[in-house]
């Protein structure tokens, strides 16, 4: 029997390897002491927590988890980048603008905690070009404001993806997205949105169990930075090393790959799709690899879900790293 020519069907998408270690073994619960020793007030409190357990002031990342009124649930969880990454890191304008004379881009990342990750994601706000120094050169003279408008410079934005690639370190892809579309201000605030590669990097993750203030195994590499809902008593609720670990892992599996153009020639007509097209021409890529969950599920969930795990896959997950 000979076997007809159907449509073919699409390959699946591939699946997610899950991140091992030592430091997923022997889960237990935290103390009322070791969660007091991670609790903070604020986010400006982070980098304090983060200085006891031996950061040296560039770029690292940690979760915080804020905790029920009465302290025995996690609320929601949420991501952050602190430190430094940059001063005056030169790159190529005119990947990014349609100019024709050799332009230097300068940017300076000298404080990473203004970028802003929402509802439990990996993925940041789009952060402004206003909210950091940079600067245009040309023959090595840099380039006045009159100057930038006259060759049809911008203001611009960029945008953080961290996706974990081992226990304690994550990988970072900076897009930027120049002369913003004023018609597709909505879909630029969707993490799926296409930008021009700007930069990739990698750094740690903190604080390790390793380390201040713990000093032992729980059953994840790291430890959560915890924002109580009341203040650590003898006889307050405490929320169990599981919940802690599930709330981890929301934020951690909540990685988006973006849609990252090498240059203005691809991403511009990309856009221009878009702006036809509308929200359905969006993409949604899980990345190569993804942060485990917990060998078990406790019976309550977590409020707040990672972003992209509800978001997009909620109903038919193809993606391993997401079931």
């Amino acid at each position: 029997m000979t076997r007809g020519r159907g449509k073919k069907t699409p390959a699946p998408p591939p699946l997610s390897s899950v991140i091992t270690g030592d430091g997923f073994d022997n889960p237990d619960d935290l103390s009322r002491q070791e969660l007091q020793a991670l609790s903070i007030t604020s986010l400006p409190d982070l980098p304090s927590l983060l200085t006891r357990s031996g950061w040296t002031a560039g770029a690292m990342g940690a979760v915080s988890l804020t905790l029920s009124p009465d302290n025995s649930r996690v609320l929601h969880g949420s991501f952050s980048m602190v430190g430094e990454l940059c001063q005056n890191k030169k790159f190529n304008a005119n990947l990014f603008w349609p100019v024709e004379t050799p332009t230097s881009l300068y940017v300076s990342l000298t404080d990473l905690s203004v970028f802003v990750f929402p509802n439990g994601s990996m993925t940041s706000n789009p952060l402004p070009s206003s909210a950091f120094e940079y600067s245009f050169s040309q023959n090595r003279v840099d380039l006045q404001e009159a100057d930038l408008e006259e060759q049809g410079f911008s203001d611009f934005s960029i945008r953080a993806y961290v996706t974990p690639i081992e226990e304690f370190w994550v990988k970072c892809v900076l897009t930027l997205s120049p002369n913003p579309i004023e018609s597709n201000t909505r879909l630029q605030s969707d993490p799926r949105y296409p930008g021009i590669k700007l930069h990739g990097f990698q750094f740690g993750l903190a604080p390790a169990y390793s380390s201040p203030p713990v000093n032992r195994s729980w059953g994840c590499p790291i430890l959560p930075a915890i924002f109580p809902g009341t203040p650590w008593t003898d006889d307050c609720a405490m929320p169990s090393g599981m919940l802690l670990r599930v709330a981890m892992a929301s934020v951690l599996r909540s990685s988006l790959h973006p849609e990252a153009k090498r240059s203005l020639p691809s991403y511009t007509p990309r856009c221009a799709e878009l702006l036809t097209k509308g929200e359905t021409a969006l993409t949604a890529t899980a990345p190569s690899l993804c942060w485990p969950l917990p060998s078990s599920l406790p019976p309550i969930s977590i409020v707040t879900p990672g972003w992209f795990m509800t978001t997009y896959f909620s109903s038919a997950c193809q993606f391993s790293c997401y079931l």
